[in-house]
């Protein structure tokens, strides 16, 4: 916790799940592909934990005791599912602002 910044070692999607992300930074908008990085180094990953995105407010709405101000999302391509679970429970317009990231990939064509 930082001032008023509350900081929780989780991911959030649309269900619970453990995922593994790529991590050495090599893959832009492809954090789980490839073993190898540039210079012929073994890739590095990490697990990481999500949860539900409404069980996850739910709680830290009663452990913090007050709304949600700000929820900053910086998804790697789960944009379309978190944000259509926050829709389907209501989260939309409880929330303060949301923000959200969104990632272009090279394996989307573009005109």
């Amino acid at each position: 916790k930082s001032g008023q910044v509350v900081l929780y070692n989780v991911g959030a999607s649309d269900s619970d799940a453990k995922v593994t992300f790529r991590t050495d930074g090599d893959q832009a908008a492809s954090s789980q592909y490839g073993t190898m990085n540039r210079d012929g180094q073994a890739a590095q990953f990490e697990e990481v934990t999500l949860r539900d995105v409404h069980s996850l407010l739910e709680d830290i709405v009663q452990k913090e005791g007050r709304q949600i101000d700000v929820l900053s999302m910086n998804c790697e391509g789960c944009e379309y599912a978190v944000l259509e679970r926050l829709r389907d429970k209501g989260w939309l317009g409880r929330l303060g602002v949301l923000q959200v990231s969104w990632h272009a990939s090279s394996s989307i064509p573009r005109p």
